[in-house]
């Protein structure tokens, strides 16, 4: 129904075109979600949002779990992995903000609040999130938008889900697919840790969904389509 379409990559300028959608409506900007990731970056470095001290002085891995489709046994699976391999690695934290959702909530809690390196905390705001991520050593997660967020700030992303709509990521190697086979999961993780080429080529790798101006460039065409 839409009149243009601003995309945030090539490939998805090409899903478009594979359904019929009229080339001259399609515009490829990046995505405004890098936009404000970056945005809040500066807003966290500048001191003008409050970010609270870091929770460890350990090199630390950030994790968020909440997609449904990971609940019940994929979630148990994910948790039983992350909780075998912050045993085994106890120079490392891992910090995970808590979901509102009981579904993943009580699980995550009942099962993960006495490992000792594991620091499960509320919800937080955004700036502190961005904070967080940008101080991790790592991010492990079910989210979508975290994929897309989480390359500008050069943290590699473990995606602990058995298919990604963002294959983007996976192709500029900023992301990873671990799925929910703990065998696959606890690859994932040794090998940021044990393979320090592999790590940088992940942190050095583009985000291939912005670079922070996709607003100026939609308002760019928006402007030039108004003109005409």
């Amino acid at each position: 129904l839409s009149s243009w379409q601003f995309c945030p990559t090539e490939q998805a300028r090409q899903n478009l075109l594979n359904v019929n959608i009229p080339p001259q409506t399609i515009f490829v900007t990046g995505h405004t979600a890098v936009d404000v990731v970056l945005k809040a970056l500066k807003i966290v470095k500048s001191g003008k949002a409050f970010v609270p001290k870091r929770y460890t002085d350990k090199p630390y891995f950030l994790i968020t779990l909440h997609r449904r489709e990971s609940q019940g046994a994929p979630l148990m699976r994910i948790i039983d992995s992350l909780l075998k391999f912050a045993r085994e690695r106890n120079s490392f934290d891992f910090i995970l903000p808590l979901h509102a959702n009981p579904n993943t909530k009580d699980m995550i809690q009942s099962l993960m609040a006495k490992q000792p390196n594991i620091h499960l905390i509320p919800a937080v705001s955004y700036p502190h999130m961005v904070h967080l991520m940008s101080e991790a050593f790592a991010i492990v997660t079910d989210s979508g938008g975290l994929q897309e967020e989480a390359p500008s700030l050069n943290t590699p992303v473990i995606i602990v889900r058995d298919n990604t709509e963002r294959p983007e990521g996976l192709e500029a190697g900023c992301l990873r697919l671990a799925g929910t086979h703990p065998h696959s999961i606890l690859y994932e993780l040794a090998l940021l840790i044990d393979d320090p080429s592999h790590y940088n080529r992940m942190r050095q790798a583009e985000n291939p969904f912005g670079d922070g101006f996709a607003a100026e460039r939609i308002t760019a065409h928006l402007i030039n389509i108004f003109a005409r």
